[in-house]
């Protein structure tokens, strides 16, 4: 009876399990079929899920670009600027107008992955060391894959420790292992470590939504020795755009962000709705920018990668705190914060805007006996700032679109 009874138990132990999971891969096969002709998320995509979202994004960038192209620096506030600089709104015009021509700076606005719910994935970057004699055929190829597949983010290629620091957009580790794994493991990769963007906190110089707020949440943090752009670019910048990249290259009151009447009539969008937009994707966190990012390949600028590897055993109240002080070393002009990874920080300083002994100075101090090394690797070239492209031969219009000029 007793064995009866247990080969019973049995029988409907392993009917319940064929029953969860066939139940589990038809509510599977139906979460497919609602959306059967969808693709696999990558890179840029529309999602509404009400409020602000990537369509209002979208709009008021599409509007800004636009009559920037259109308009070039007559789009900006020239008289604010010329009240700030003490120069005329020709001369703000011409300097603004002759910077990005010559691809010195660009205007970007860029969404905050990390506090933009609609969007559905994370970023991360991989460090990644590639074999000794790999040839230079090789590593151009592999730098040109990166620099041209969409699956990729804001990456650069490095000299050093490293070879490169990639950046993706991941919906989940499938998509990062169908997508991003075989550009990783190939022939001529010896190693590569992976790293969760826990926190963006500047990039490019402007600070992201991590940064605390005593800290110049959303503006611009600049390196110390900023006012010796003219010296260290070789007067390919003057002190007079210096004084017009200060001005405006933070987050300014909404209405002298831009002549908003000139980008109204351009766009045939009213500026009333496109002050409140800008309001909205701000108060939203949606919003990263505007801002002008540096082409400093272009500039003669070289700049030095940190990467921050601490003890396993570090306690993360203390990481939080390193993080805050990063946040506030004005002289790393990109900080990320990994904390699901071997090396917890990449910082990057401007080498002559930053004095580079100090800034290893600072990593020490601000780690003190957690720090296990320092890697370093100087920029060869940056390969993608988000969605633009810094070639000549490959230009990419900012705005999300990848849209290259013949």
């Amino acid at each position: 009876m007793k064995k009866n009874w247990a080969l019973k138990s049995v029988s409907l132990l392993f009917a319940l399990v064929l029953a969860v999971t066939f139940s589990s891969v038809a509510v599977a096969n139906a979460k497919t079929a609602i959306a059967p002709k969808e693709k696999p998320y990558i890179g840029y995509g529309k999602f509404d899920t009400g409020g602000i979202g990537y369509k209002e994004f979208g709009a008021l960038r599409g509007a800004i670009y636009g009559a920037m192209k259109e308009a070039g620096a007559e789009a900006y506030p020239l008289d604010y600027i010329a009240s700030k600089t003490g120069l005329s709104k020709k001369t703000v015009a011409a300097r603004i107008n002759r910077m990005v021509k010559k691809e010195y700076l660009a205007p970007l606005m860029s969404i905050q992955v990390n506090d933009a719910k609609f969007f559905p994935y994370y970023v991360y970057y991989a460090a990644i060391k590639l074999k000794p004699g790999t040839t230079a055929a090789q590593k151009k190829a592999f730098t040109n894959s990166i620099r041209d597949d969409k699956i990729f983010c804001t990456s650069y290629e490095t000299k050093g420790d490293f070879d490169y620091w990639a950046g993706y957009h991941v919906e989940s580790w499938e998509s990062w292992y169908k997508l991003e794994r075989p550009y990783l493991e190939n022939d001529i990769v010896e190693s590569y470590t992976l790293l969760p963007a826990s926190a963006q906190v500047r990039h490019g110089m402007s600070n992201a939504y991590a940064v605390p707020e005593k800290a110049m949440m959303c503006d611009v943090a600049y390196p110390s020795n900023f006012d010796a752009l003219p010296a260290v670019t070789k007067g390919k910048l003057t002190a007079d755009d210096v004084k017009i990249i200060r001005a405006w290259n933070k987050k300014l009151p909404l209405e002298k962000q831009f002549n908003w009447k000139k980008i109204a009539k351009i766009s045939g969008q009213s500026e009333k709705d496109l002050i409140s937009l800008l309001a909205g994707l701000r108060e939203s966190k949606v919003l990263l920018g505007p801002f002008w990012a540096f082409n400093w390949k272009a500039l003669g600028v070289k700049r030095r990668f940190f990467f921050v590897q601490l003890k396993n055993a570090t306690v993360d109240s203390k990481r939080v705190a390193m993080l805050y002080d990063f946040a506030r070393a004005n002289d790393f002009n990109l900080v990320y914060y990994h904390s699901d990874s071997l090396i917890k920080f990449t910082l990057i300083a401007p080498e002559g805007l930053a004095d580079l002994e100090q800034c290893r100075n600072k990593i020490k101090s601000i780690c003190g006996d957690s720090l296990v090394k320092i890697h370093e690797a100087e920029e060869v070239q940056q390969l993608r700032w988000w969605t633009r492209l810094w070639y000549p031969e490959k230009f990419n219009q900012p705005g999300g679109v990848y849209i290259y000029k013949d």
